[in-house]
């Protein structure tokens, strides 16, 4: 029952405080806000498994104001590390985004990553900068969507020292309003404190399809890594799995 407790919390908190943020809302104002809420049979980050592949609920706050480009949000996920201490995962963003004259889309902020029952030592919280760019190809077929982020950590999960990630994006429209995407990324940490001298780097890449069914987001994703001994040791935490995910946004 704890841990039925510890999956659902977060989307709920979200649920909740979601009614009062909309009402309170002026729908010719430049603020905005919404929410998300999700369920997954998986939380994947980045190829790993963030619930030892046990299932997650999942929600967000966010806010916008539009002509500043700028935007907020925080994420709430359960998370099981197999560590018998962490449970719960809260990341808090800020940033701006806009388009050029060109139609390039642009992207930069900050996450800071939080696990606030957490007491391991060394301690997970680490903060990661970021910058991006996206595109939309509207006259060729299927209108491919192409970006590429970079993120960077002086201290990274773990307190591993400097780490960045790097990865590139592009999805499709199909017929009957379903989209495929493609994901690589690459991640190059020093590993100096707890890793060792020699730190670690691998990729992870995915392929999903997504489409909205019945009001709700629904995606089917194939993620894996390319290095398992580096990307966990060579336990399953990075193995390859199918994901399900279903979400709401409002």
């Amino acid at each position: 029952m704890s841990h039925i407790r510890k999956t659902i919390f977060p989307a709920l908190f979200v649920l909740l405080l979601f009614p009062a943020l909309v009402m309170s809302q002026d729908k010719q104002s430049d603020h905005e806000f919404g929410a998300t809420i999700a369920f997954t049979t998986n939380y994947m980050f980045r190829g790993i498994t963030q619930t030892d592949n046990k299932p997650a609920g999942q929600g967000e706050i966010n806010y916008a104001y539009s002509p500043l480009g700028f935007y907020a949000f925080i994420w709430a996920s359960n998370v099981d590390f197999n560590d018998g201490d962490t449970n719960i995962e809260i990341d808090y963003a800020f940033g701006f985004a806009g388009e050029l004259s060109n139609k390039l889309g642009w992207d930069v902020g900050f996450v800071y990553y939080n696990y606030p029952d957490s007491s391991i030592e060394p301690n997970y919280d680490y903060l990661e900068l970021y910058a991006g760019l996206s595109y939309t190809l509207e006259n060729l077929p299927m209108s491919p969507s192409v970006g590429g982020k970079f993120s960077y950590s002086p201290d990274y999960f773990g307190e591993d020292g400097d780490a960045i990630y790097i990865e590139g994006d592009i999805s499709f429209n199909l017929p009957y309003d379903i989209a495929l995407a493609f994901h690589v990324g690459y991640l190059d940490v020093d590993g100096e404190d707890t890793t060792g001298p020699a730190g670690y780097d691998f990729a992870d890449y995915s392929v999903g399809l997504s489409k909205e069914i019945f009001g709700l987001d629904a995606d089917l994703t194939y993620t894996n890594t390319s290095d398992q001994e580096d990307a966990c040791g060579g336990g399953n935490w990075c193995d390859g799995h199918v994901i399900f995910s279903l979400s709401k946004s409002f």
